[in-house]
């Protein structure tokens, strides 16, 4: 067969493999029409698929020293061990089942320790090895930091027996809930994993892969926290374990106790994506109450088949309520009928992670009841100041539109009735002094509004309840259709919301207002109108600090920046205030040489205008030991960072917003400056102080724990480093998302820990996905980025042996950030601290003591 045979019949299998049966039906009687050999080809390998006579199944996984469940110990190959296969030296059975035997080996380059899978010749007919081979394709490009990879498939000599085989990834850890239950993980921690699972089996299914036997022992927890999907297709490997029914033609396939109503019919035509999303509901099931979904264990086979088929899923009522959004997301998904389930193990994962983030999610009808109702269930004591002023809001929103609309109408009355007659002069006076009265009335009611929103952010409430805000906020913005007839009194509402979603860390909506409220004015006031810059400017400074999306954040800034200057002159207090802007983007984009010399302009400008201790100067001052501390000055860094952390605590109180930033920012310094101990207390009370503020979940905490988990580091409390970094990075995908810069950041952080602990499960593939990530989310100012993400590929490289990669990768990382941001810039020193960990933990000392040297902070 040619290659190109090949290729269409491997993409035509994948293809009709992965669809349900109604459409893989359509599928092939088109193919039939066009090519009725490929077809007859296809469906061949099919029947085979949907028996499930699958050897590519056993569990590449060792439980604490024993095989997994269903596999039988002996050595039913009678090979004396060790024993070659090509590069693999095999050592141990791992288990072994009717179709063959899994051994852990030891390959010899890379060296490692593999999980091999080999077939029993005595089974071995020439379209079992097809099969074998089609399979071994499918699962070979599964490529998903989630799914234990195929390293290598193919035949070699054993015992001078050509023999085909698999090399998997050996993954050893805890099935999934034996880690929630070992770990005691809270429910949100549970739901993030689940929905980890899906983002695994959501990448395996769009290339027509199919595990038809997802349950908690196929589900291990690697060392790094994350899931890792184990034994993709059926666990032909798995011998006669009871609770696993074997495959063959008619009969059932999978595990009983995780298994879709479809599968329980024998009918391997009705499997499709939507089986797994059940046996995901039921896993989930089980880590949230106990028990699996049905329970079966006292059941004969006919009964259990029934009951999963048949029996309605209900929550255990003597379980603690996982709240109605869980409770509704685990019945959709362990629906019957597989049309009433979610169709993509992505949709599972999307509404997985609405509940974390206390969003309404799609297994629930979001009205606004339900929305409300929701809130109230979690909130039980809410402050009565804050009820009161959201009360007077709404009031206030239906009493500035309805001034605005008789505003307008009473001037047009008062226009018309001028022209109509000299005799209704006074009635006109009269009407159009009612409407500027009503005119002035909307604007201290806008501005009253304003005001007491501006109460209750979190930048005033200092850790009061302000989650009442955001829920009655949400159902407000329904009310702004009453003021599309006055754009420039909507785009204020718009550009009001956009502020207070930015300071809850809703994002995305902050970012749908600003643009909403630019449009409106731009419209109706014009490009040039000191309004619209001011939207500019704040609207770039969302996609500057939180989005982290800095072409957009460039160009608004630019654009208000031109306005300001011809409004106000180079010196006006917006001119400073967008140029301050620009400055912290080529801060943020190692554009060092435009960023430090602006900054201290603008400082400099401020002392001289407003003093040494106003607000505004302390800002400025904040923001140039910024930079201060990018270039190598660190101990200026440090004196000026003290300086305004000391005046804004004295002057702010503990609690505000600013000074916690100024207490983040001064630990960060004290870190690089090589005193973690003197860190470590700010950090931990900045975590603390966000936490209690803006929620764990906000982009500001996020950013904070990761800064802890490197104070750590660097005290050599490496266990405890690594769970806040893993913490880190659960928290950056599930609310910033995982392309975000800050999520990118906090991987690199806990991808090196895990090096330096010697846990190197998928670390290149980890590293490779990281770095293509960097350069896809900054574009065209991603190369510093990326160098600094090549330091985490060093340590990957190293961590798998390949020390001499490593050492190369992090030379040519060190000469070029050198060249590019200097000797003495954090990176560059980060870089050749890395260095110096690769040659301490191969022995060798005196190159060691070279790189530690140039990783130390310069003396000032």
């Amino acid at each position: 067969m040619t290659q190109s045979l090949q290729d269409a019949e491997k993409a035509a299998f994948e293809r009709a493999a992965g669809l349900c049966a109604a459409d893989r039906a359509a599928f092939l009687r088109d193919l039939h029409r066009t090519d009725p050999t490929l077809a007859a080809e296809i469906e061949s390998l099919l029947s085979h698929h949907d028996q499930a006579d699958c050897i590519l199944d056993s569990a590449p996984i060792t439980w604490s020293g024993s095989a997994p469940a269903g596999f039988s110990m002996t050595d039913e190959l009678d090979l004396h061990l060790p024993a070659k296969l090509g590069s693999y030296t095999l050592l141990r059975i791992i288990g072994s089942g009717g179709m063959g035997v899994v051994y852990e080996a030891e390959q010899s380059s890379p060296r490692r320790h593999v999980a091999v899978k080999l077939i029993r010749p005595e089974v071995a007919s020439s379209s079992m090895l097809r099969r074998f081979e089609h399979e071994a394709e499918a699962l070979g490009a599964l490529s998903h930091p989630g799914i234990a990879r195929v390293y290598e498939s193919g035949r070699a000599a054993l015992d001078g027996h050509p023999r085909a085989f698999i090399a998997m990834e050996l993954v050893t850890g805890l099935s999934i809930v034996e880690h929630a239950r070992a770990s005691r993980l809270s429910q949100a921690e549970r739901l993030e994993l689940i929905a980890e699972v899906c983002d695994a089996i959501e990448s395996a299914h769009r290339r027509g892969v199919i595990h038809r036997d997802l349950k908690p022992a196929n589900i291990a927890i690697g060392q790094d926290g994350h899931p890792r999907i184990l034994d993709f297709g059926v666990a032909r490997l798995s011998g006669d374990n009871a609770a696993t029914m074997m495959t063959a033609a008619g009969q059932i396939v999978g595990t009983l106790a995780y298994m879709s109503p479809e599968q329980a019919t024998g009918d391997g035509s009705k499997i499709d994506s939507r089986s797994d999303v059940y046996s995901v509901g039921a896993v989930l099931f089980e880590l949230l109450y106990g028990t699996p979904p049905v329970p079966i264990s006292e059941l004969s086979l006919q009964a259990a088949l029934s009951a999963i088929q048949n029996a309605p899923s209900r929550i255990p009522k003597q379980q603690a309520s996982a709240g109605r959004d869980v409770e509704a997301i685990v019945l959709r998904a362990l629906e019957k009928d597989p049309a009433r389930r979610y169709q993509h193990a992505s949709d599972l994962a999307d509404d997985l992670r609405r509940v974390l983030r206390n969003e309404p999610v799609s297994a629930r009808r979001p009205t606004a009841v339900y929305q409300l109702t929701q809130f109230c269930r979690r909130h039980r004591e809410l402050s009565a100041a804050v009820v009161l002023a959201i009360v007077i809001m709404c009031i206030a929103i239906v009493v500035i539109s309805r001034a605005l609309v008789r505003a307008e109408r009473a001037l047009a009355d008062s226009k018309r009735s001028a022209k109509d007659a000299i005799a209704a002069r006074d009635d006109a006076v009269i009407q159009g002094a009612a409407a500027e009265r009503s005119a002035e009335r909307y604007r201290s009611l806008n501005g009253f509004v304003q005001k007491l929103l501006g109460s209750v952010r979190p930048q005033v409430a200092l850790g009061k309840d302000t989650s009442l805000l955001r829920s009655l906020v949400e159902a407000s913005e329904n009310d702004l259709g009453s003021l599309v007839d006055q754009p420039v009194a909507l785009a204020d509402a718009h550009h009001l919301l956009s502020q207070i979603y930015r300071d809850l860390g809703e994002f995305a909506r902050a970012e749908e207002h600003g643009n909403d409220a630019l449009d409106l004015y731009v419209r109706h006031l014009g490009e040039n109108s000191e309004t619209s810059a001011r939207v500019m400017n704040d609207l770039g400074a969302l996609y500057r600090g939180s989005l982290r999306r800095f072409d957009k954040a460039e160009s608004l800034l630019q654009r208000a920046e031109k306005v300001f200057v011809g409004l106000q002159g180079e010196d006006g207090e917006e001119t400073l205030r967008t140029r301050s802007g620009l400055a912290l983007l080529y801060l943020d984009t190692a554009q060092y040489t435009k960023a430090e010399p602006l900054l201290r302009r603008i400082r400099e400008q401020r002392e001289h205008t407003l003093g040494p201790s106003d607000l505004g100067t302390l800002k400025a001052m904040h923001n140039h030991a910024g930079a201060l501390g990018m270039i190598g000055r660190d101990a200026e860094a440090e004196a000026v960072s003290r300086v305004v952390y000391e005046s804004r605590l004295g002057q702010l109180g503990e609690k505000h917003p600013e000074t916690i930033t100024s207490m983040v920012a001064l630990s960060s310094l004290l870190r690089v400056l090589g005193r973690p101990d003197e860190s470590l207390p700010l950090i931990e009370k900045g975590v603390e102080l966000r936490t209690e503020l803006l929620g764990e979940s906000h982009q500001h905490a996020i950013v904070a724990r990761g800064q802890l988990a490197q104070t750590l580091r660097d005290l050599g409390r490496l266990d405890e480093a690594s769970r806040e970094a893993e913490k880190t990075v659960t928290l950056g995908r599930s609310v910033l998302g995982a392309s975000h810069l800050d999520t990118l950041q906090g991987r690199c952080i806990a991808l090196e820990l895990r090096a330096m602990q010697g846990n190197c499960e998928g670390a290149l593939a980890e590293a490779q996905e990281i770095s293509e990530q960097f350069g896809a989310s900054m574009g065209q100012n991603a190369a510093f980025s990326l160098l600094a993400a090549d330091i985490s590929r060093g340590y990957a490289l190293s961590c798998v042996g390949d020390d001499q990669a490593a050492v190369e990768l992090l030379s040519h990382t060190y000469e070029q950030l050198r060249a590019t941001v200097g000797q003495h810039h954090r990176t560059t020193r980060r870089a050749a601290a890395s260095l110096a960990w690769v040659h301490e933990s191969r022995s060798r000392p005196v190159e060691a003591g070279q790189w530690r040297a140039r990783s130390a902070a310069p003396t000032q």
